[in-house]
């Protein structure tokens, strides 16, 4: 019933140490593979032993979501719509990229004190390091793209 790809995931995360976390897993349908999200608990029984229950609920919304927005997609082409062009997209993607860094800058700015104050600081000083570097790669993928 679990795809051969699912079964290694399944054992690790369907367990009660890891009750209440969500898992994707792919099941064998007729169909084909299907997508499931699966929620599961563990409680103790009257007898001592553990009970799991166990939901699966199918993906298919995001499968039908995605199915969607590609017809859009081919809608538009056909149709002569302009759709941005492969250097438009590249620089939303690095804009995207270097929002995102600075987000991740202003988040561990606010945690820094705590951080440092239990005796983590040279890592807070390492991420700050990275993103520092990672910033230098955007800027200079943009001046070569000039």
């Amino acid at each position: 019933m679990i795809d051969h790809g699912s079964r290694a995931k399944l054992s690790r995360f369907l367990c009660a140490t890891m009750s209440g976390i969500k898992v994707e897993l792919n099941f064998c349908m007729p169909e084909g593979i299907g997508l499931f999200d699966v929620y599961h608990r563990w409680r103790p029984s009257e007898d001592g032993n553990t009970v799991g229950f166990i939901a699966c609920v199918p993906r298919q919304s995001d499968l039908d979501e995605v199915l969607h927005s590609v017809a859009r997609l081919e809608q538009r082409l056909v149709c002569g719509e302009s759709v941005q062009k492969p250097a438009e997209l590249r620089d939303d993607l690095w804009q995207h990229v270097d929002q995102s860094i600075r987000t991740v800058e202003e988040l561990l700015g606010m945690l820094q004190g705590d951080i440092i104050e239990i005796g983590k600081g040279v890592y807070a000083e390492l991420i700050m390091k990275e993103l520092d570097s990672l910033r230098a790669l955007i800027h200079e993928h943009a001046q070569a793209a000039l």
